[in-house]
């Protein structure tokens, strides 16, 4: 009982070490080192360790305490069980009582005399055993059977003093516990017999109420078996379905009674046999298989994906394989369709054009839909019409999609719309849609909705059954209709794109094109022109009046020629083909170059032209010495055409730039931390202020009226702006009417040192060497121009003024011929030319010497034309020419290059 105590409260591990100890020392060693270790037990605990620190010489005292304490505590926790006694012997009843209260500690004993007492006490009470006697002034003590049988879970003891065989099998047969005589003996071993029955009673009770569990559980897992919301079956080692439930039998179309007793292999398609040898390995191994996706045949014949797995189940002593499946078919189906809006998607990327796109639709769609017949059409808004895209018909015949057509009442209502025979009446009748000849037994037309509207329907129909498509397949091609939509409407834009662009670049090569011819027609003529005025004021006796003629003459020309240039240089930089070449410039030098042409100029309009640099504008800058004199050209002719022709001035000035005007340049180049400020003033007649916003623009001036008084295209301003802004720079003009205009050119300033030239790769011109020509007395010269003027000008100049042996070609074929025959010094090649062209004839002479193995020594060709447009020059080179002289030229340079490609300029 000690124990029993001390283990309800844990301190008995503690309490039966200290005493086994009788020695003190030995005994608060031993206490110390539990208390340690039990350093987290309850309250009591730590009381009980405290009394035996303070108080180790009472130790048995407190071990009588505690034992007692145990003791009675126990006595406490001990069941104690209640016995009714039905009997109206007063003696007997006192026997049996005096019996009972030895045990008072375990049982407790109630009386009754009578049947009605009794049962008033069970009704009230739950006692653990009835002891009744077989005869009662009432009844006979069986009667207590019947009371209260859901209240009453206790054994009934019959007692009778005068017992024989027909009362034991009366009382047995009632469902008594027993059966009882009385004696002296019987009576006194009354608590002995009670314990004995009551221990067979709950032995009894707990058989009953196992067996009733497991029907119980038998039942419910049976339940869960068939209403499971997952697929069962069991196989035995045969492969026979021995159970299956409703949902899984459900699966393949059957139900279970159909399934029972039929062979798992008849479900399986012929090609899933190795699987089911794989299953049938795994389970030999592993006691388990799967999860596995395969398929199942249903019973009309269609094939349904599972998912699959299961384990072996041991069942009545035999072995069975107990498995799960899953009717996967809308998850397949679900995968499919993404796989489908994947491949939509990537056919938009992929697809080369929109019909390739449509095929490839066509071909997804089919995956998930019967697409055997199928179009889709596209929706112009603006006209209300309807254009058939692509269409796959079995019939072979075009679909209606006109007015109050499928198509047109899907665009109207922008839904999606299932139409069989009843509902096209309904419709027909309502005067919504029109029926045609080639009327299929089933339609189905989704609306395409784009970004912004409806742009076409697409559709599946059938004229073999009106049960083809359902709303299933309704709801399921309007879910992949967006990306449908989605994607021909990339596609028509990407075309669109691509059609605007090459229509683009048609245009831009028809100008180019038309520039090209423009450049070439009017340099053409004014190669004469200039040509014969140089040299006719070259002639001694030549009147005053015709020199005064031939200079206006050749003053024209050049104002022509410069038109000419302006415009190609605002198509070069249109095109994105301007290019600079930065190189460290002396600007003191440079201004002198390009100031002092312009100087004379302006003197003879009475203007006074001059420059100034400032003293903090380092003495070299990085520049582009073209384009900077092209700029300065175009504006200080501009100041000299603008100012009144009296004594006026024009200044040009250089320094660096004040933080005032910086700040407009960072505006535009945040990069920019220095600049250099060019300025250009003149006291001409001025801009007015709502004229100055569009000085800028191509072919305007601030003076556009039929009675303008100074001429030109009006491409200057808008050179020098487009220039200044490739350069990373900023234009601003300042203007007062009759004072004057001030512009200044804000360009970014880069130091020297920091400077390192970009090489720029030109492509190389065909170098030739002529071995002995410079001991000819004669250069020969190959000239093929077939322009009479063009002709007797270069007769005149190189045979007459420089002593050339001159012989012309007409065209291409001519040179050839000419080159085979005779042999030249150089040939002069034009561009343009009948029969064959300039480039052509070019790359027919380097064939030849090629042939000849004397490409090392083939005679030089120089291309003299009139195409001046970008890239003409690197073409020309790269046909085989050694150098390019673009009409009109001056003189003395052709005759350079003839002597440098002869060798014979110093």
């Amino acid at each position: 009982m000690f124990n029993r105590y001390y283990s309800i409260t844990g301190t008995h591990i503690i309490m039966e070490q200290c005493f086994r100890n009788i020695d003190n020392h030995i005994l608060f060693t031993k206490i110390n080192i539990y208390q340690s270790k039990y350093r987290n037990i309850n309250f009591f605990n730590k009381v009980f360790f405290h009394i035996l620190n303070c108080y180790g010489n009472s130790i048995y005292i407190i071990h009588s305490f505690f034992y007692l304490l145990g003791r009675f505590i126990s006595k406490l926790m001990e069941r104690i069980y209640q016995i009714l006694l039905v009997e109206d012997e007063h003696m007997h009843a006192e026997l049996v009582y005096r019996a009972f209260e030895s045990q008072a500690n375990k049982y407790k004993i109630d009386i009754a005399s009578s049947i009605k007492d009794a049962e008033t006490f069970i009704k009230k009470n739950s006692p653990d055993l009835i002891i009744a006697v077989w005869l009662l002034p009432d009844g006979k003590g069986l009667e207590l059977l019947s009371v209260d049988p859901d209240k009453r879970s206790c054994p009934i003891v019959v007692m009778t003093s005068h017992g024989n065989e027909v009362i034991a099998v009366e009382v047995m047969k009632s469902g008594a516990m027993d059966y009882i005589i009385k004696s002296t003996e019987t009576l006194k071993d009354m608590p002995h017999i009670a314990g004995r029955l009551i221990e067979e009673w709950s032995n009894i009770t707990e058989r009953k109420n196992a067996e009733k569990s497991l029907r119980e559980s038998e039942k419910y897992n049976r339940n869960l078996f068939e209403l499971s919301a997952v697929g069962l079956f069991l196989l035995d080692t045969s492969g026979i379905i021995t159970d299956i439930n409703p949902l899984c039998a459900e699966i393949v179309g059957r139900t279970a009674e159909d399934l029972l007793g039929s062979e798992y292999s008849d479900l399986l398609p012929e090609e899933f046999s190795d699987v089911e040898k794989q299953l049938s390995k795994s389970l030999a191994e592993t006691g388990r298989y799967g999860p596995l996706e395969i398929e199942w045949f249903h019973k009309n014949g269609s094939r349904i994906p599972v998912k699959i797995s299961g384990n072996i189940l041991e069942r009545l002593g035999k072995p069975f394989v107990f498995s799960s499946v899953e009717d996967i078919t809308v998850h397949k189906r679900s995968e499919l369709i993404q796989s489908v809006l994947f491949e939509i998607a990537n056919a938009a990327n992929k697809s080369d054009n929109i019909d390739d796109l449509f095929n490839a639709i066509h071909r997804q769609l089919s995956e998930i839909i019967d697409t055997d017949n199928f179009y889709i059409a596209l929706h112009d808004k603006e006209n209300d019409a309807f254009k058939l895209a692509y269409s796959i018909n079995k019939n072979n015949n075009e679909p209606y999609i006109g007015s109050k057509s499928c198509v047109s009442f899907v665009v109207e209502n922008e839904s999606p719309v299932l139409l069989n025979e009843s509902k096209y009446l309904k419709l027909k009748q309502l005067g919504k849609i029109k029926i045609v000849a080639d009327q299929p037994q089933i339609w189905l037309g989704v609306p395409l909705r784009g970004t912004k509207s409806i742009i076409g329907v697409v559709a599946v129909y059938s004229f073999e059954s009106e049960n083809k498509y359902t709303e299933s397949d309704l709801k399921l091609l309007q879910f992949v209709s967006d990306q449908i939509a989605l994607a021909v409407e990339r596609k028509l834009h990407e075309e669109e794109t691509i059609k605007a662009k090459e229509s683009a670049e048609a245009a831009n090569f028809a100008k180019t094109m038309f520039l090209d011819n423009i450049s070439h027609e009017l340099r053409t003529p004014l190669n004469p022109i200039i040509g014969f005025s140089n040299l006719l004021l070259t002639y001694h006796d030549i009147g005053k009046e015709a020199k005064d003629m031939m200079e206006l003459i050749l003053s024209s020309s050049k104002t022509m020629l410069s038109i000419v240039n302006d415009i190609l240089d605002i198509s070069k930089i249109e095109e994105g083909e301007i290019t600079f070449e930065n190189t460290v410039l002396n600007l003191h030098d440079f201004f002198n170059e390009t100031f002092m042409p312009l100087k004379i100029q302006a003197e003879q309009s009475n203007l006074v032209l001059s420059w100034e640099i400032d003293e903090s504008v380092p003495e070299k800058i990085v520049g582009d010495y073209h384009r900077l004199w092209q700029i300065f050209n175009n504006l200080v002719s501009n100041a000299i055409k603008f100012s009144d022709k009296h004594e006026g001035k024009i200044l040009i000035s250089a320094a660096m730039c004040p933080p005032s005007q910086l700040y407009s340049l960072k505006k535009n180049n945040r990069n920019a931390k220095s600049a250099l400020c060019f300025s250009v003033t003149d006291e001409g007649i001025g801009i007015e202020d709502d004229k100055i916003d569009n000085i800028f623009d191509m072919f305007s001036q601030a003076d556009n009226t039929l009675t303008r008084e100074h001429g030109g295209a009006g491409l200057g301003l808008s050179i020098v702006k487009r220039l200044v802004e490739l350069m990373d720079g900023v234009v601003l003009v300042e203007s007062e009417p009759g004072k004057g205009t001030r512009f200044d050119m804000l360009l970014p300033y880069v130091e020297p040192e920091n400077f390192t030239a970009k090489v720029t790769k030109n492509i190389s011109p065909y170098v030739m060497t002529v071995p002995n020509s410079a001991s000819r007395e004669l250069t020969r010269v190959l000239i093929a121009e077939d322009e009479v003027t063009n002709r007797l000008f270069l007769e005149k100049f190189l045979v007459a003024r420089n002593g050339f042996s001159s012989t012309f070609a007409n065209d291409g074929v001519e040179v050839v011929d000419l080159f085979q025959s005779i042999q030249f010094d150089v040939i002069l090649m034009d561009i343009r030319m009948p029969v064959m062209d300039g480039v052509k004839a070019t790359d027919r002479i380097r064939s030849i010497e090629r042939e000849n193995g004397g490409v090392e020594t083939g005679i030089p060709i120089i291309g003299v034309t009139a195409q001046a447009i970008t890239g003409s020059k690197e073409r020309f080179l790269a046909a085989g020419m050694n150098d390019v002289v673009f009409k009109p030229f001056i003189a003395q340079n052709l005759i350079n290059t003839i002597k440098k490609a002869v060798n014979k300029l110093d």
